[in-house]
């Protein structure tokens, strides 16, 4: 089910000592680290290796421009 803009705004640090990986859909993933901080990365597959890509940090890129950055990177 993808993210909302709400719904990322109400996510808060983890509590269980690990990060966290909310999927919006098609490799685009919002990392939640211990410090609080969000950031958006992708994830794909290049040569049958799996592989991460950083998009940068909430809230200086909302939603829709992760999407968007996605989207031109070819992968969502």
């Amino acid at each position: 089910m993808p993210l909302t803009a709400q719904e990322i705004k109400s996510i808060c640090c983890p509590e269980n000592k690990k990060q966290i990986k909310k999927f919006d859909g098609n490799g685009l993933f919002l990392l939640i680290k211990l410090n609080g901080s969000k950031l958006w990365g992708l994830s794909y597959k290049f040569s049958s290796i799996h592989k991460e890509i950083a998009l940068g940090q909430y809230p200086a890129i909302p939603l829709v421009e992760a999407r968007r950055l996605a989207e031109e990177a070819g992968y969502y």
